[in-house]
């Protein structure tokens, strides 16, 4: 009777561990969105692919970033991106530099690419970051490195870094996810204005 309890209360214990949910944060999924930038005036007739971006370690994720006051990199619970982070990152810039006319023909698969553009970037940040005292909610910050590659000739066309920062107005997911939608639209207009 005894060796049945204990393998009744065995059977229990597995089955609540399983029926509890573990938080991987699909409660909060924060998504990036385009933003409309008319760049009408130069706008070139050629071809450009968005690759690929590589990034940091740390923001290789689908997991969303964030600073401590001591500078340690940490992630929020119960909070992640759509994605990973890169994916989500090239696929915004596609849609953006797609609806801003800046070239003819935009997409993020080289296939058949033959001439034209290639948009390499490299993430270097992308979290929030929270101020020594925690006195204020966290500011975002954003770092991209970005070149312009001739396909043809593998030459650089041109090569830069857009920055960007947005203080959330409190420290809640909807308003830090207010703060990377802003500081990401804002490298979204810088790029287009670049290109």
């Amino acid at each position: 009777m005894m060796r049945v309890l204990i393998a009744f209360f065995c059977c229990l214990l597995i089955t609540a561990c399983s029926i509890n949910p573990v938080d991987r944060g699909e409660g909060n999924m924060l998504a990036l969105r385009p933003v409309k930038v008319d760049k009408n005036a130069g706008a070139n007739t050629g071809r450009l692919v968005i690759d690929y971006p590589t990034s940091a370690g740390e923001v290789d994720t689908s997991r969303v970033a964030l600073m401590r006051p001591n500078g340690t990199l940490d992630y929020y619970a119960a909070t992640r991106w759509t994605d990973f982070l890169p994916v989500i990152v090239q696929t915004t810039l596609t849609e953006t530099l797609a609806l801003s006319g800046t070239y003819a023909f935009v997409r993020s698969d080289d296939a058949g690419l033959g001439d034209g553009h290639l948009l390499k970037s490299h993430i270097r940040h992308f979290e929030a970051v929270y101020p020594a005292y925690m006195e204020r909610p966290p500011e975002v910050r954003i770092e991209i490195d970005f070149d312009v590659v001739d396909v043809k000739t593998d030459a650089t066309v041109k090569s830069f870094t857009l920055r960007a920062g947005h203080q959330a107005i409190d420290n809640t997911t909807a308003a830090i996810h207010v703060a990377f939608l802003n500081a990401f639209a804002d490298v979204q207009q810088q790029l287009v204005s670049r290109l």
